[in-house]
């Protein structure tokens, strides 16, 4: 057996064995686990999601360009790309 096979057998082993390790000790367990959460405890890290919203107008006459333009600067909290491709853009394509 080349290093490489035992390596990928170690890892498959460790990978699916854990976890039937655990199913299998779970059921002697009689208690749970008595984790309780710390009140005082405070994250270091704090992170906020931002959404990002990308608009392409691809030669729409709709006028959903401008409508989407409208609701970015009612949002300002919200990424809004604008991307606009020439009106010949799609005809190009054909």
């Amino acid at each position: 057996m080349d290093l490489l096979t035992a390596l990928g057998a170690a890892l498959a082993a460790a990978h699916f064995g854990t976890p039937l390790a655990y199913y299998a000790a779970k059921k002697r367990i009689r208690q749970p686990w008595r984790v309780r959460p710390d009140p005082a405890y405070a994250s270091a890290v704090t992170v906020t999601p931002r959404l990002e919203i990308i608009v392409v107008d691809s030669a729409s006459t709709d006028g959903t360009a401008e409508r989407a333009r409208r609701w970015a600067q009612t949002h300002p909290d919200l990424d809004v790309r604008m991307v606009e491709e020439p009106r010949d853009a799609a005809r190009r394509l054909l």
